[in-house]
């Protein structure tokens, strides 16, 4: 178990600080909320647990706020247009 917690640690601030250097601040930390739906995914499939009702409410209304941010967002282009 502190095996994995290392190496999901070390890999997962390793991937989060190269992707910094080529996306937007912005974009990588709403990805970071897909870690409770994610998680959420992974104990059900893994540990065969299921949440409560209202959980599924919470991911579907964390999912739906991120497709309205992301498909929001400005492209670039746009953004230099202006």
């Amino acid at each position: 178990m502190v095996g994995v917690t290392i190496c999901a640690q070390l890999l997962g601030h390793s991937v989060l600080n190269h992707l910094l250097a080529v996306m937007s601040p912005g974009l990588i930390s709403l990805l970071l909320l897909l870690e409770v739906p994610g998680a959420a995914l992974l104990a059900g499939i893994f540990l065969d647990q299921t949440p409560p009702w209202g959980v599924y409410a919470g991911l579907a209304l964390i999912l739906a706020g991120l497709v309205v941010v992301v498909t929001g967002r400005p492209t670039p282009e746009a953004m230099v247009a202006d």
